[in-house]
């Protein structure tokens, strides 16, 4: 996949069969945008990454 928000918007709503306009996928492209720059990433921040445990139930 691209690192372009764009683009990446568009590869999604196509894998999932979503028909979108030009408005729609700027609006998620800004969201895959905000989220990747907030998210902290394993190689440049591990401190920050929490390791995820699988549910069990009890």
């Amino acid at each position: 996949m691209s690192d372009d928000p764009v683009s990446l918007a568009r590869a999604l709503l196509a894998r999932q069969g979503i028909a979108a306009g030009e408005e729609e996928i700027q609006r998620i492209a800004v969201l895959l945008a905000l989220r990747r720059a907030i998210e902290p990433h394993p190689e440049t921040e591990p401190h920050l990454v929490q390791p995820v445990t699988p549910w069990k139930p009890r």
